[in-house]
């Protein structure tokens, strides 16, 4: 199990570790020059945590 104050869901395919983002934009994150999207259903959360 990944330490919930560390990680965050951002997509039903993707977790992220939110000391890891590099770049955040409105629906997507730039992890480790990646872009993953951020899902309307896990936009809310995400944005609540990163506060």
């Amino acid at each position: 199990m990944l330490p919930t104050d560390k990680f965050c869901r951002v997509h039903n395919s993707f977790m992220v570790s939110i000391d890891k983002i590099e770049k955040i934009e409105t629906n997507r994150i730039k992890v480790q020059k990646k872009i993953i999207p951020i899902s309307d259903s896990y936009s809310k959360y995400f944005f609540e945590r990163i506060k």
